[in-house]
């Protein structure tokens, strides 16, 4: 069902731009067709949904729609100035939605699944890259450092492409919480052996990735907490690698053995 939308709705959905708000009314903004039917297939908290007219006029546009009328979504029209204001794009698609924040869970490391450990990733869109690769190996979960950035960053939204409606987040985590459950701490470092040397690392299957900050790598008082430090040989030039590359790279090897 189409509905116009309050200035007052219209403020708030603006504030969702900002971190404070976010956590303030436990919702975050998606944007564009593509994350917008991720939320639908993952079966998320997407609770409202806006348009432009020239979105709902489009006939690429009513697939999306009549999905969205099927399961009851609240759809809203505005005009493209106002989309324009919301959407935290140069050039928005003409669609956006609002999802509630999943809790915060602290229970998932008991669950003896592989983890990744973001240890102070400053970078908002290398958190979506990481978090897309995750998703696509099959990785479920996911461990944050005090001080990491906000995984519902818009930025990390855009660059995990869905891939977020399939995680679950553990946030202000600290690393030796991995070793009170015996898990295998792997570390990345250009200090480490070559990844390329492991015959078969999923021997033991809890095991947690660790990946540092883009400036700084793990800090000093998790490297003293890792059970094995990994690294990704180099054959040309270059003085590193961006964590977000690595993080797919290593998730490649880690599960081609498969992850239960």
């Amino acid at each position: 069902m189409l509905d116009g939308v309050s200035k007052s709705k219209i403020k708030y959905f603006r504030s969702l731009k900002y971190k404070k708000y976010r956590e303030l009314s436990n919702e975050f903004l998606i944007e564009g067709t593509r994350i917008i039917s991720s939320a639908l297939e993952a079966n998320t908290f997407l609770k409202t949904v806006l348009i432009t007219d020239t979105f709902k006029d489009s006939p690429s546009s009513q697939h999306i729609l009549k999905d969205l009328d099927n399961v009851g979504i609240s759809i809203k029209v505005v005009n493209n100035k106002t989309m324009k204001s919301i959407a935290t794009t140069e050039h928005p698609s003409g669609i956006a939605g609002v999802c509630s924040l999943p809790e915060t869970q602290n229970n998932f490391i008991h669950t003896k699944q592989p983890f990744i450990f973001l240890d102070t990733i400053s970078n908002p869109g290398n958190i979506g890259t990481i978090l897309r690769s995750a998703s696509w190996f099959g990785i479920r979960n996911v461990a944050l450092s005090p001080n990491c950035v906000e995984p519902f960053n818009p930025k990390s939204i855009r660059a995990g492409m869905g891939a977020h409606f399939h995680l679950n987040f553990q946030e202000n985590t600290l690393l030796k919480t991995f070793v009170k459950e015996n898990y295998w701490i792997i570390g990345s470092s250009p200090s480490g052996s070559s990844y390329l040397k492991w015959e078969n690392p999923l021997k033991k299957k809890n095991w947690v990735l660790v990946l540092g900050n883009e400036s700084n790598g793990i800090s000093e008082e998790n490297q003293a907490l890792l059970n094995e430090i990994i690294s990704i040989p180099k054959y040309g030039t270059g003085e590193s690698l961006n964590v977000a590359t690595s993080a797919g790279i290593l998730l490649s090897h880690l599960t081609r053995f498969g992850i239960s």
